[in-house]
């Protein structure tokens, strides 16, 4: 049996192809399918959405600010208390990590944020910065109310774990699901579960490349972590207070030492108990940016790469897939395109693709 034809596919799990969804639908009046997995209170979170990061180009930072406006006063409307204020450390080993912190200190204070140094103490000496007030979405609550929203828009969703999507050359898609099908125009790859397992390697721009992240649940550590939120691009490590739910570590790179890692980031203490952890697959650029693609050999548009503040630009993607972008946010998309390879120095950040431990981990998780 056949279910009416959408007009776009959105696939991927987490924020930003849920906000893209919604937009799609709601602004620009299109018929949407949303591809992810069904919301669990119990999944272990595997990303966070903020509203600043350590990034080194003006031009991001500039349209970050005004696109964080709209996206936040998006959020005000879908439900209620789910932007919580954070404070953002960032912590460097190296001293090319220190000069890209450095320069990104003093750009994020142009934009009017109040950004200090700092350094950490009772450790070797390292280069640090301090955002205060960080926006950020909850972790806890945005989902359910996302959910919520996304019926209300008439998004349809199908659970990713019980739908068959066959990509076709020309961008559309075939979905079946419950024993039914339906059809597709425009997929568009907005998770990094989607780009994994949907965009094959010969399919990608060879700018991106697979790295295995890490996410552990442990107890919240006896010794108040230097931040909320602390991030060791060095290292790999980001970590994030939850509050009574503990805290979340995520470890980009090797699985195997990504425990030490994340322990030699952690206060002086007694051992965290690890009251979960999960593995998987994480799309990145090897310059740092953001990759805005169509698959190599077909027209399925994809997106990878945007990390922490993604979910900021969703509707600045919505925009750029229904071709409406004003002329400052498509000059920024092209500098970010797919360029087979090439390099691309208008857009390229500070990445870290190979990771250190710093110093023997003082605190086992």
């Amino acid at each position: 049996m056949a279910d009416a034809p959408y007009d776009m596919a959105v696939i991927g799990s987490g924020t930003l192809p849920g906000l893209i969804a919604g937009q799609l639908a709601l602004l620009h009046g299109k018929r949407i399918v949303l591809i992810a997995p069904t919301q669990s209170t119990y999944r272990l979170p595997r990303a966070i959405d903020l509203s600043l990061w350590p990034l080194t180009r003006p031009a991001t930072l500039a349209l970050l600010g005004r696109a964080t406006t709209e996206t936040v006063k998006l959020v005000g409307s879908i439900g209620n208390g789910l932007v919580e204020r954070r404070d953002l450390v960032a912590l460097a080993d190296s001293a090319e990590g220190a000069d890209a912190l450095s320069h990104f200190r003093h750009l994020a204070r142009l934009a009017g944020f109040a950004a200090e140094p700092m350094r950490e103490a009772g450790k070797r000496t390292m280069a640090g910065t301090r955002i205060r007030d960080v926006q950020a979405l909850s972790a806890g609550r945005f989902g359910p109310a996302l959910a919520d929203w996304l019926a209300k828009a008439g998004v349809r969703l199908l659970d990713q774990r019980e739908t068959v999507v066959s990509v076709k050359r020309d961008g559309s898609c075939r979905l079946t699901f419950g024993g039914l099908t339906t059809e597709a125009a425009d997929t568009i790859l907005a998770g990094e579960d989607a780009l994994a397992t949907l965009l094959p390697e010969d399919a990608r721009d060879r700018l991106l490349t697979l790295v295995p992240r890490t996410s552990i649940l442990a107890a919240s550590p006896r010794v108040a972590l230097q931040g909320s939120i602390v991030y060791f691009p060095d290292r790999g490590v980001t970590l994030a207070d939850l509050g009574k739910g503990g805290l979340v570590a995520f470890a980009d790179g090797n699985p195997a030492d990504a425990g030490a890692r994340i322990g030699a980031s952690l206060p002086p203490g007694p051992a965290l108990p690890r009251l979960a952890e999960a593995r998987f697959q994480s799309l990145v650029s090897r310059d740092g940016a953001p990759v805005f693609g169509t698959a190599r050999g077909g027209r399925a548009r994809y997106m990878a790469g945007l990390g922490p503040t993604g979910a900021m630009f969703a509707p600045m993607i919505a925009r750029m897939l229904m071709g409406t972008s004003p002329a400052d946010e498509a000059e920024w998309f092209a500098a970010r395109a797919a360029a087979k390879g090439a390099p691309r120095s208008a857009a390229a950040e500070h990445q870290p693709l190979s990771f250190t431990t710093a110093e023997p981990s003082e605190v086992a998780v």
